[in-house]
């Protein structure tokens, strides 16, 4: 098990924001240790969806604990800053537009394509509750010993999104209102890999990267979502080096941030649309749903 790192000066930075921030909101401070709020976590309290899931937890400590996940407020990824088109340079995002509310694994004998309009699913078990906001849920899908295995991450998308980010409301509306070409060369999604494997970690990288240039990519839309599907299995070596590594998935940690790509002065800079960190995932314990 790996030691908590040490505070550097910038994520000190990042404390001493969130914690402002947590203060004007009312959330009390022994909810996250000061490395959580460093390394981007959300106070526990922000996630009150879990039990309407599977058996994946929420995690208490996100650098130690095993099978689990936590939202991210995306403050430590790298994105492009407002004169990118000029000098490429890249700034820190500001904090997700959209929150983490949950997030599930999943196994089937079949595909699970638009998993969104499923009975099993969390956005139709609220709306039976009769919930009314809409998620954005990201749904990536992997062959695993056989059976198709479903991340499955649900990120509550905000009424007043043009309040929070006029810049990112006018690209989400784009991105919505665009054809699958327009979505393929925007989303853009940048992952690394705080713990595991040597080869895991570079195989990981920190590079953005295009999914919709590498893997097919499907948008499903209903009441009460937009679904993101990521069908890793249509590529054959992808899917050999993504299986590879969920053979070691017990000993991995990664970080997951998606952002739709800017190539318009105007509403730069970027900022991400959501992030969130998988511990250390054990795919013996998924859910069955078939």
């Amino acid at each position: 098990m790996e030691p908590a790192p040490e505070l550097t000066a910038e994520e000190k930075a990042i404390l001493e924001k969130k914690q402002t921030l947590d203060a004007a909101e009312g959330v009390v401070e022994a909810e996250l240790s000061p490395i959580d709020i460093a390394n981007g976590v959300y106070p526990k309290s922000y996630f009150n969806l879990n039990k309407y899931t599977t058996h994946w937890k929420l995690v208490d400590d996100p650098i130690k604990d095993s099978d689990g996940w936590i939202g991210l407020t995306g403050e430590n990824f790298k994105i492009r800053g407002p004169n990118y088109l000029k000098d490429h340079k890249k700034i820190m995002s500001e904090e997700c537009v959209f929150k983490m509310r949950c997030c599930e694994l999943v196994n089937s004998k079949n595909r699970t394509d638009n998993f969104s309009s499923r009975p099993q699913s969390l956005v139709q078990k609220l709306r039976a509750q009769g919930y009314k906001g809409e998620f954005y849920v990201y749904n990536i899908m992997v062959k695993y010993k056989g059976n198709y295995v479903c991340l499955l991450a649900y990120f509550e998308i905000p009424e007043n999104l043009e309040a929070i980010s006029p810049h990112v409301a006018a690209l989400w509306k784009r991105y919505l209102e665009g054809d699958e070409k327009f979505r393929n060369d925007r989303l853009k999604m940048i992952a690394r890999c705080p713990a595991g494997p040597w080869a895991i970690k570079k195989l990981v990288g920190n590079v953005p990267t295009i999914i919709g240039h590498k893997l097919p990519q499907t948008t499903y839309r209903g009441e009460g979502y937009v679904e993101q599907m990521i069908d890793v299995t249509a590529d054959k070596f992808i899917s050999n080096c993504v299986e590879m590594g969920l053979k070691q998935a017990k000993k991995i940690v990664i970080d997951l941030g998606l952002v739709i790509e800017c190539k318009e002065e105007e509403l730069l800079p970027e900022r991400l649309l959501c992030a969130w960190r998988m511990c250390r995932p054990d795919l013996t314990q998924t859910v069955n749903i078939d």
